[in-house]
């Protein structure tokens, strides 16, 4: 089960991935769908925290 803090975590590091490797277009547009599925992942695992 990943945590929240690990996603967090996560998301920066591929903000800075993402500006490093935004010389080509196809690892760019990897990267932002990779940081989308992310900050998805990220809002379930907050919503099942707070349900508890």
């Amino acid at each position: 089960m990943l945590t929240s803090a690990l996603i967090s975590a996560l998301l920066a590091y591929g903000s800075t991935q993402g500006i490093a490797m935004s010389r080509d277009s196809n690892l760019q547009e990897l990267q932002t769908s990779s940081t989308i599925q992310l900050e998805a992942m990220k809002k379930e695992i907050d919503a099942q925290y707070s349900q508890k």
